[in-house]
């Protein structure tokens, strides 16, 4: 199998790829000639949203790849763009492959259900690390906002570029920084709706006050697989948590292809996903 990827980090061959029982020898590369790969693989972000996007020969598949969403690249929300490729493989459920931050990094994997620092070893304080100053969610105004309000048993530490009231030498760990506090602000860059109130704070101070509430909120850490929650488990099943790398599932759907030819199509066509979800033209 072979992809041509004028835009992939990854050149080389797929290592432990497997259907079945048999070994699949898929390789990456910007070098491969494109008239004669099984698949062309775009990242749609690079593209700038143009639509110069065309199969070589018959059996040749077209991936549209994304980790960022459509707030940040809106060509992800236009049919007219979207409809060029057979497969797409992004952050949205409704991918035949879908790719999640999550994914990408198997030390936050491992440290997922590490067992956290005791209660008393914890700073009293809420830490924030954006870098990300002009987020689209207004996340940066939000947590302007909180730390002017300069709490006195619950204070703020920014640490990342927007904002910092800390100071930083050098580079540090974000996940080991953020294992130190007792509290943590998490905010997405392209989550639009959202405020906090009062009742933040009212909070935080009830778990701080309160060993056992605090231990409840991280219970989940000591449960079994099987026993989190739906939404979590459906989406690691999809993900190379349970599945092999993205990269291997893709060379599945065109070892596949090559033999079996078939229609696809991406989410903005999917009318179940799309029942609930505002499509441009």
């Amino acid at each position: 199998m072979f992809f041509a990827a004028p835009c992939n980090d990854f050149e080389g061959e797929q290592p432990n790829c497997t259907i079945g029982k048999t070994v699949i020898k898929c390789r990456y590369g910007a070098g491969i000639n494109a008239d004669t790969a099984d698949a062309l693989w775009y990242h749609i972000p690079s593209m700038g949203g143009s639509s110069g996007v065309r199969r070589h020969h018959p059996k040749q598949l077209l991936i549209g790849m994304s980790m960022e969403s459509s707030e940040y690249y809106p060509a992800l929300d236009n049919k007219n763009f979207m409809k060029a490729f057979d497969i797409e493989s992004t952050y949205r459920t409704c991918s035949q492959v879908p790719v999640f931050y999550f994914d990408y990094n198997e030390k936050q994997i491992a440290s997922l259900f590490k067992a956290p620092k005791p209660f008393e070893r914890k700073k009293t304080a809420l830490v924030y690390v954006n870098s990300n100053c002009g987020a689209k969610s207004g996340r940066s105004d939000i947590m302007r906002r909180v730390i002017a309000m300069n709490h006195s048993t619950i204070p703020t530490h920014s640490w990342g570029n927007c904002d910092r009231n800390m100071h930083v030498s050098g580079s540090f760990d974000k996940v080991k920084l953020i294992e130190d506090y007792k509290f943590c602000v998490a905010m997405e860059n392209s989550i639009t709706k959202d405020y906090i109130t009062e009742k933040l704070w009212q909070e935080l101070e009830r778990l701080n006050s309160n060993r056992t509430a605090y231990e409840a909120k991280l219970a989940w850490k000591t449960r079994k697989w099987e026993q989190l929650a739906p939404d979590f488990l459906a989406m690691t099943e999809r993900s190379h948590v349970r599945q092999p790398h993205s990269r291997c599932q893709l060379c599945r759907i065109a070892l596949r292809n090559r033999y079996h030819p078939q229609n696809y199509t991406t989410c903005l066509f999917n009318k179940t996903w799309t029942a609930d979800y505002h499509v441009k033209a």
